[in-house]
């Protein structure tokens, strides 16, 4: 035989088992295929090491012999859960994955972490995760209606004008001074005399029409949302803003963070007793963004609660404040505005003040049950039973009224 065919045939044999130990092939065909494992290449890794830092290990090796770092963009820290004594780096990557139910993607510099698993793994990772049940929708599946409102309130105005602003976010009943009458009682109705109005859905129309006349507050929005019992609903009044940064490659990227007034509602509907109610965790967020020369500035504020409402309750959400400072011009009128060079008037009738604006965030939220889909056929079916009653007596009429005209 000729050696040169010989070395050709055993180069392509080479060429294409290298090929397939890279592209499609599973771990125990690049086991079977590994005769020899460099010594290097074994690594050890403690139970309760994180993941993160057990893959920062792994990706020096895998970048050492293959030239692809391993990334994890989540960069989760739960520990691995898994003994890793003398094994093989790939070996150890994939041991890790499944203990944690993760797998990775391979691609022509790096390797990916992702929350999938890999082919051979589909039975048991068909779940996403032990113990994780997800609850499919079905004719009886209970959704929630929330309706929330932004009511911003002016704290320095509001303090100047008298009004009890601690009274109206109370839940306290409303109490009326008999001894004053009825006039007396009407008359500035919003002050500190004998009637303030509560804050509720009820009223809030009233109260932001009085408010915003006399600039002391406003109704910035009032979304509502529909959630299903036990999933997550987002509402989010304000933008989302960008940061420069660079990924894991040095390419540099810009990421997106959301700021503004934010609210994460979990609502559960519990039946006890013959009564529905809604169980509902909130989280309120409250930030702006200050843009710097070095780095940007998040001022955040956060609230964690979790309420117990009847169908078509109320709650409030208070204390979201925000403070800003602006210079404004004081003294007597026209004189203090002068220019400069006008004798210098404007410096002996007026001056430059810091005035301080301190406002309040106030977040009105009602939960109301949306009938099931199967209580919504029934209702419809009825309607139509109902309709089709009408139309057959109609007909009935019409052919009797026909008979005696005959």
């Amino acid at each position: 035989m000729n050696p040169y065919k010989v070395f050709l045939t055993f180069a392509l044999l080479l060429a294409s088992a290298t090929f397939a130990l890279g592209q499609g092939t599973s771990p125990q065909e690049r086991r079977t295929f590994r005769e020899y494992t460099s010594p290097e290449e074994l690594v050890s890794i403690a139970p309760s090491t994180p993941l993160d830092k057990a893959l920062e290990a792994l990706s020096e090796v895998s970048e050492k012999f293959i030239g692809k770092v391993i990334i994890d963009t989540e960069r989760r820290a739960l520990p691995i859960g898994v003994d890793i004594e003398g094994m093989q780096w790939r070996d150890a990557l994939e041991t890790i994955c499944r203990k944690n139910d993760l797998w990775y993607s391979e691609y022509e510099n790096y390797i990916q972490i992702t929350s999938l698993r890999g082919p051979e793994e589909a039975t048991a990772g068909a779940k996403l995760g032990e113990g994780i049940q997800r609850e499919l929708a079905t004719f009886q599946s209970r959704e929630i209606k929330i309706s929330a409102i932004f009511f911003e309130v002016n704290l320095s105005t509001i303090e100047e004008v008298g009004i009890n602003w601690s009274f109206m976010k109370s839940t306290s009943d409303i109490t009326i001074d008999a001894s004053q009458t009825g006039a007396d009682r009407l008359t500035d109705d919003i002050f500190e005399a004998g009637l303030t109005p509560k804050l509720n859905f009820a009223n809030i129309d009233l109260l932001a029409k009085v408010f915003s006349s006399y600039d002391l507050g406003d109704i910035l929005s009032a979304p509502q949302i529909t959630v299903r019992s036990g999933e997550e609903g987002r509402i989010q009044v304000g933008q989302d803003f960008s940061i420069k940064e660079r990924d894991f490659a040095g390419n540099l990227i810009d990421k997106f963070y959301s700021a503004g007034t934010i609210i994460n509602v979990r609502p559960q509907v519990i039946t006890e007793q013959g009564v529905d109610f809604v169980h509902m965790a909130v989280d309120v967020e409250r930030s702006s963004v200050i843009p710097g020369t070095v780095s940007t500035i998040i001022n955040k504020t956060e609230a964690s609660t979790n309420v117990l409402l009847l169908d078509g309750e109320e709650t409030i959400i208070g204390g979201l404040y925000n403070t800003a400072t602006s210079t404004v011009r004081v003294g007597l009128p026209f004189l203090k505005d002068l220019p400069w060079y006008v004798f210098g008037l404007r410096y002996l009738f007026g001056y430059n003040r810091d005035q301080v604006t301190k406002k309040e965030l106030v977040i009105l939220l009602k939960a109301e049950l949306v009938p099931t889909l199967q209580e919504r056929i029934t209702q419809k079916t009825r309607g139509d039973r109902l309709f089709e009653r009408w139309l057959d007596e109609k007909t009935q009429d019409e052919q009797r009224v026909k008979g005696r005209r005959e």
